[in-house]
């Protein structure tokens, strides 16, 4: 989609994924921080003044949203299908898979993970820092998407205070707006660009 429109390009795997090193994912707590190094070797590479964007998808969605908290330097943000708090998505996904309340559930999950990785499950929440970006950014979800409920963009959307877009995709499933509707898809994405650049 950028390719065909003559962007320059970096993906990559986050920690624990893919190709990635890593002893585990910790759902964007340090991922944005690996984001923020690219960013930062992107800069160095096209020039400062180059526009740079950020376009994730789920996990990666939710990532791109903590990492405009903490960098500035990035022209644009597109979250497509994040969840706005690890605790809330978890509570839906238990709930769905194995019919149980969150807790006490969760709240043992989260105390080994937090041994494991370091990070509380309460610091991975997008919707908390929402209010402290000022990259502009476009949410973009499913309607019908029952792995990540539409709610969360909508949420996330509301508590953003910088320029702001949502595109709700209708009939499209979890990480399927893209495909779902192509056309809508893709003319949503490079107009809300053109606003900022």
């Amino acid at each position: 989609m950028f390719y065909d429109k003559g962007y320059n390009i970096l993906m990559y795997d986050h920690r624990y994924h893919g190709r990635s090193e890593g002893e585990n994912c910790t759902l964007g707590y340090y991922e944005k921080y690996d984001l923020k190094d690219l960013v930062t070797w992107v800069l160095r590479k096209v020039g400062k003044n180059s526009i740079v964007g950020i376009h994730g998808e789920s996990m990666g969605a939710s990532t791109a949203i903590m990492h405009s908290a903490i960098d500035n330097r990035t022209k644009f943000t597109i979250a497509d299908c994040p969840f706005q708090d690890v605790r809330f998505q978890f509570k839906h996904r238990l709930k769905v898979e194995y019919n149980v309340p969150a807790f006490p559930i969760l709240n043992v999950i989260g105390i080994f993970n937090k041994i494991i990785t370091g990070v509380s499950y309460r610091k991975i929440s997008p919707i908390k820092i929402t209010p402290l970006i000022t990259t502009p950014i476009l949410y973009i979800h499913g309607d019908m998407d029952d792995f990540t409920l539409p709610i969360n963009s909508v949420n996330l959307y509301k508590a953003t205070k910088c320029k702001k877009k949502i595109y709700l995709a209708k009939n499209a499933k979890h990480a399927k707006s893209i495909t779902t509707n192509p056309k809508v898809y893709k003319k949503i994405v490079f107009n809300f660009i053109d606003t900022i650049s």
